[in-house]
């Protein structure tokens, strides 16, 4: 799973295993150890929600929530990513971004 994130979006790219993992468990999770004592845990849910996508940072733990139906969709069609807008505490927009990380075209 690739995470990307700047000043106004989120974005997380997941393999084709990470997308059936995903979809079959209902949580996608990795965790980065900067030192013995301090980790990022990011996580991506499957849940029954009215927000397409939401996400939240609480301690050490980013997780984006993807609606069931929503995710269900992206993952049996050709479609390539989910995508919502929503505010931060400061009122400035942030696109949160879930998609497939495709294999490079072929020349």
């Amino acid at each position: 799973m690739k995470l990307r994130i700047e000043k106004d979006s989120i974005k997380a790219r997941l393999t084709e295993e990470e997308v059936a993992e995903l979809i079959s468990q209902k949580i996608l999770k990795e965790e980065f150890y900067f030192s013995d004592t301090c980790r990022f845990d990011f996580l991506i849910r499957i849940q029954r929600q009215t927000e397409t996508v939401k996400v939240s940072f609480i301690d050490t733990e980013l997780v984006i929530s993807v609606r069931e139906a929503a995710a269900e969709k992206w993952s049996n069609t050709k479609m390539i990513g989910i995508r919502e807008e929503m505010q931060n505490p400061l009122g400035e927009k942030v696109n949160i971004v879930v998609e497939k990380d495709l294999p490079p075209r072929k020349k």
